[in-house]
């Protein structure tokens, strides 16, 4: 397939060597697409370097579109400032004369909306010239309740593990791995409430690894309160080779949460062969299907976090046929599929 169309894109988002869910997918785009050219609208450094990063991008965008004769900026962000900032680049796009794509990686949209009023998001949205979505589901929201008709469907992405990792328990104690921002929206507390209530049944039967960013001091109390130290261990932020090995080496990965767009992380998890407990929002029900790749529960319901957990540690044998099922399922989530997508959606541009 031909790159010439991606020559004429300037790709703007978060610092695609942060941390969260957009510079993942940044940083994948940029192993797939040649050229890619990026610029980040923030930094991972503070706000005054973020708001010097802005002035340097707006400073810039008028080189890409004069000098490189890029045609399309596609901008990535999500809710609240983020919102804001990509408008003022989206306009000052406008200004150079090239088309906007505006991709919405939020979890929470929909609160958004409701906090600062349709019609004012609305009229934001129609002057980009598509709007990004990661789901069907988020797709009916945009076009049904916003009354948008430039919305499009673009699969989030997921590198390609090049090794086959179905395994069966061989310890008899299930691994669960928790990746992700450390606070009440991804349930993480939910599922150390139902450890703590369950800890001396659950003994030497479950091991939860958690790596993620957030609340870690509260995070550490609870644990340390609850003395259920020999059940969960904190990790740190994990990226790389680190992150690798703590997907390869779980049986299951949960995320209890309680908004998503379409978490990179249950991804990940099908792409290592490894099934899921996660809930019924945003997205996910599009990938993870209850009894067939993992277990998919309402948010905030405790006694059927630990059901699902009781269900990996009475019957093993469910992690290596989930696993294989997501294999199956994620095959549209890989570069070569993603990258048709936005070819399809720039060309259509």
């Amino acid at each position: 397939m031909s790159d010439s169309i991606f020559s004429k894109l300037l790709y703007i988002g978060p610092d695609i060597n942060g941390k969260g869910g957009i510079s993942s997918v940044l940083s994948s785009y940029s192993r797939m697409i040649t050229p890619f050219y990026y610029m980040p609208s923030n930094s991972r450094y503070g706000t005054v370097l973020g708001i010097l990063m802005l002035i340097k991008l707006l400073v810039w965008v008028p080189y890409y579109c004069l000098v490189k004769r890029i045609k399309i900026v596609h901008i990535h962000g999500a809710s609240g400032k983020s919102f804001v900032r990509k408008r003022l680049i989206m306009k000052w796009a406008k200004f150079w004369g090239v088309k906007t794509v505006f991709h919405c990686h939020s979890a929470e949209f929909e609160l958004y909306v409701n906090r600062m009023g349709k019609d004012k998001v609305v009229r934001t949205l129609s002057e980009y010239d598509s709007v990004v979505v990661l789901s069907q589901k988020w797709a009916t929201f945009f076009r049904k309740s916003l009354g948008l008709s430039n919305v499009v469907v673009i699969n989030n992405i997921v590198e390609k593990v090049e090794y086959n990792n179905v395994k069966n328990i061989d310890t008899g104690v299930v691994k669960l791995l928790f990746l992700g921002a450390i606070g009440e929206r991804k349930g993480i507390f939910d599922l150390l409430e139902v450890i703590a209530l369950h800890k001396n049944e659950l003994k030497n039967k479950i091991k939860i690894l958690i790596g993620g960013n957030g609340e870690v001091d509260r995070l550490m109390n609870f644990i340390k309160k609850n003395d259920i130290t020999s059940c969960v261990e904190y990790v740190g932020w994990v990226v790389g080779e680190k992150k690798t090995e703590l997907l390869k080496n779980c049986d299951v990965v949960v995320l209890p949460s309680y908004n998503e767009g379409l978490p990179i992380v249950l991804l990940e998890a099908m792409a290592y062969a490894k099934p899921s407990i996660t809930t019924n929002v945003g997205g996910i029900p599009e990938i993870v299907e209850n009894g067939v790749n993992g277990v998919v529960i309402n948010p905030g319901d405790k006694e059927a976090i630990y059901n699902a957990m009781k269900l990996f540690i009475e019957k093993p044998q469910l992690i290596a046929e989930y696993g294989v099922e997501g294999l199956k399922r994620v095959e549209d989530y890989y570069p070569e599929s993603v990258k048709k997508q936005l070819e399809n959606l720039y060309n259509q541009l």
